[in-house]
């Protein structure tokens, strides 16, 4: 997180102190994510079942405009969404407890932006967004009520992958300078994980298997024109 924000503050400095002005802007956004299709299932019987459960979203983004409507962006995204424990404990015939963590993603987006003036204080705004996300499965740690001698381990496991983001929403102007967003945005992708299981008995298992996702994403944040201010060109 650190890297990306020191490679953004590298990037504005750079267009501040631009010879030639640029029409950029930076966001940050942040708001809920509702899980999607096999990602949220809870289905026992599908054995890629995400279990995940709503989460939090975060973006920031840095815009370049060429003209008034199109332009270019790229987004670092960040997003965690709850694991559905008591639906997973459901997946075994026997009564057992389950600790368990957080889906964690994390990724850089890159694609285009169109921009569609409403009024002179209103823009509806799109993004297709393109790029790779990292993503991590929970660990899991299962314990049998009837015999607490017995137990389950499965490993954590990350993994990069392809992804896609749509993003559209309002940006309210409420300055030269500063705008406010409401957003709503889609995001899939398909990890391949590998994860390790080792129980009570030495027993030592491994799995490789693709775990599509799909989140959709409400957020609300705000918005900074970089550079001087000028008038936007018709």
């Amino acid at each position: 997180m650190k890297k990306i924000f020191l490679l953004f503050g590298i990037i504005i400095s750079t267009i501040s102190n631009a010879q030639t002005p640029l029409d950029a802007s930076l966001t940050m956004n942040y708001g809920f994510s509702k899980p999607m299709g096999v990602f949220a299932s809870k289905n026992p019987n599908n054995t890629n079942a995400g279990f995940a459960e709503n989460g939090l979203f975060f973006d920031l983004s840095l815009l370049i405009k060429f003209g008034k409507k199109m332009g270019f962006a790229t987004t670092y995204i960040s997003q965690n969404n709850w694991f559905d424990d008591l639906n997973y404990s459901k997946y075994s015939h026997d009564e057992i407890n389950v600790t368990v963590d957080k889906w964690k993603i994390n990724g850089i987006m890159l694609g285009g932006v169109y921009t569609t003036p409403i009024s002179s204080i209103l823009d509806f705004e799109t993004k297709a967004l393109f790029g790779f996300l990292d993503a991590t499965i929970p660990a899991k740690y299962i314990e049998y009520d009837a015999n607490p001698s017995k137990w389950q381990k499965v490993s954590s496991s990350s993994s990069n992958s392809f992804s896609f983001l749509l993003n559209m929403g309002l940006k309210i102007k409420v300055s030269p300078r500063i705008h406010i967003n409401i957003l709503y945005s889609f995001l899939t992708s398909n990890p391949e994980f590998t994860i390790q299981t080792n129980d009570y008995l030495k027993n030592e298992t491994f799995r490789t298997y693709n775990q599509p996702f799909q989140t959709i994403n409400l957020t609300m944040g705000f918005g900074i024109k970089l550079g001087p201010i000028s008038q936007n060109k018709e």
